[in-house]
């Protein structure tokens, strides 16, 4: 309303690295080719701007779920004017690392905690980039599952520090009845993703052993997953995010 009551008559161009600039902490993040999400702190790359950059954001002003809003306050988000959420410095950069967080860009010092799994990489004028030690890929494959039907239970488990969250997954229904953890100790299992898009992902994996496809996209009911070209299931894992098992 106030832009049609006072800009009818007023429009104003303005170059767009004047709003968006290319900084040197910016080209730094962006020059890494991997796959992988960023987080600022409290309105560092404030939320959203981050696509312009072609970078993934964990944070977004798009009204996030209830169990999206809860994990990232285990994280150390809180709400923000009930459509976003912002994160201070006290960070959990493990939980951080499930979400694919690989970099935090930030303008203050993070907590001491934090810090002990945050490797500083670079310094801008008004930005550091610090690396998250804890930083996991967006999509792997895990051999071990609990199952817990309390989503706060499962939540408390992400937190505990005994949690290997590398290694195995909490589903909150049984897993498949073939599904059998395997004895040897490190089964062979490689995920590549190989197209990325906001509503397909194509993944190419391989297990010599039975497991679950992890991917630290959050879970939908209409999302669907196809192994092979048959059509599966997808199983909410660790509070928030998908999963799909794969037979050996």
């Amino acid at each position: 309303v106030d832009l049609f009551a006072f800009g009818i008559d007023y429009h104003t161009i303005v170059r767009k690295e004047l709003i968006f600039p290319d900084t040197p902490a910016l080209r730094f993040v962006r020059d890494d080719k991997d796959i992988f999400r960023i987080i600022g702190t409290n309105i560092d790359v404030m939320p959203n701007t981050a696509m312009v950059h072609g970078l993934y954001d964990v944070r977004g002003l798009d009204f996030p779920s209830h169990r999206y809003r809860e994990f990232c306050e285990a994280i150390g988000g809180h709400d923000w004017l009930g459509y976003g959420i912002l994160f201070t410095v006290q960070l959990q950069p493990k939980l951080l690392g499930l979400l694919n967080v690989k970099y935090v860009l930030t303008s203050s010092r993070p907590g001491a905690k934090a810090l002990r799994y945050l490797r500083l990489v670079t310094v801008d004028k008004d930005i550091n980039v610090y690396q998250n030690l804890y930083y996991l890929p967006r999509s792997f494959i895990v051999h071990h599952v609990r199952v817990s039907g309390d989503s706060q239970e499962v939540l408390k488990t992400l937190q505990d520090p005994g949690f290997d969250l590398a290694t195995e997954i909490i589903l909150e229904k049984a897993p498949p009845p073939q599904f059998v953890e395997p004895q040897e100790s490190a089964p062979q299992s490689t995920a590549e993703i190989t197209r990325y898009d906001p509503n397909h992902v194509t993944i190419r994996a391989s297990t010599s052993a039975a497991g679950f496809l992890f991917i630290s996209d959050s879970y939908y009911p209409d999302w669907k997953a196809y192994v092979d070209g048959v059509e599966t299931e997808i199983y909410r894992a660790d509070y928030i995010f998908r999963a799909v098992y794969l037979a050996p």
